[in-house]
Formats: C-alpha cells, sequence, structure tokens
C-alpha cells in the first residue's frame, strides 16, 4: 500500500497522459523525420539515367513552371547530374539559355529515348536565341557543357532511365 496522500496519487495519474503524449508526439516527429529522409535518399538513388557508358543522378522538369525555369539562377551542376524534361507528348522543344550561369549540353529524345538532336557547349551568352530540333521530342536532358565529347554520345545513341 503506497503511504502517498490521495491528492499525490491523483497529480502522479494526472501528469502520466501528459508523458505519454510527449511521448507519442516524439516518436511520431521521429518517424516522419525517418520517412523524410528515406524519402530523400531513395529520391536521389534512384533517378539515374545513363548514356555513353556514364550515369547521371537527375531532377525532373514536369510542369510548365518547373520546364521554364530549368537550371537557371544555379552556380554550376554537379558533374554526374542532368536535368530531365519530360513532355506530354512529342513536339518540337525549343530550349534557350535565360538567366544561366554556366554553359550546357542539350540532348533532346524521341519517345523511345533514342537521340534525336544535340547541341553542345550552348553558353548563357546565346540568350534570347533558341536551340531547336528538327525531330519531335518528348524528352530533354541538361548537362554539363562537354559531356557529349566525354561520353561520344551521338544521334540514334540509346539513353535509359
Amino acid at each position: 500500500m503506497s503511504n502517498k496522500t490521495p491528492k499525490a496519487n491523483a497529480a502522479k495519474t494526472a501528469s502520466a497522459p501528459k508523458i505519454y503524449q510527449k511521448l507519442f508526439i516524439a516518436v511520431l516527429v521521429g518517424g516522419v523525420l525517418l520517412s523524410l529522409f528515406a524519402a530523400l535518399t531513395l529520391h536521389n538513388t534512384a533517378h539515374r539515367l545513363t548514356f555513353g557508358g556514364r550515369s547521371f543522378s537527375y531532377e525532373t522538369a514536369v510542369t510548365q513552371q518547373q520546364q521554364e525555369l530549368g537550371l537557371s539562377y544555379r552556380r554550376n551542376l554537379a558533374k554526374n547530374a542532368a536535368m530531365l524534361f519530360v513532355f506530354p507528348k512529342p513536339a518540337i522543344e525549343c530550349f534557350w539559355m535565360k538567366d544561366m550561369n554556366f554553359p550546357l549540353d542539350m540532348i533532346w529524345l524521341d519517345a523511345n529515348k533514342r537521340v534525336v538532336h544535340i547541341e553542345q557547349n550552348a553558353p548563357p551568352s546565346s540568350y534570347p536565341n533558341s536551340f531547336c530540333p528538327i525531330i519531335p521530342s518528348q524528352y530533354v536532358i541538361e548537362v554539363n557543357a562537354g559531356t557529349i565529347s566525354a561520353t561520344g554520345l551521338k544521334i540514334g545513341d540509346p539513353v535509359s532511365f
């Protein structure tokens, strides 16, 4: 039998739910953070494209807003990184270098993910001119300038992603 008064027992009982609430919140927040970390890790490793014997991590630009922004305003692009633009159906998609700070190589792909057009070393100073293929494309990849020559990529080559 406890030697505490009924008031002490009531206070102990009332504080127990608060401790469990705090513990529940801590576990919940920890779980959410762990899930976000796992999702980001999976996102970074799952998004890979390959061509010319090299593999690149990539970001995807699907919405019109994402596509208009592209890689603009960034200081650089990591060595083995790329941006993949995905369009709903094959069309003549033109690209420009608006608000870019570094040169790019651009690769246009058809619906079968085969190269249909290449632009190498497009400089930021080329804006407002656009780079346009003559064959419809459904995907466009932007990588650092020099990547095309380093990989030997050419028209007709496949790209996997």
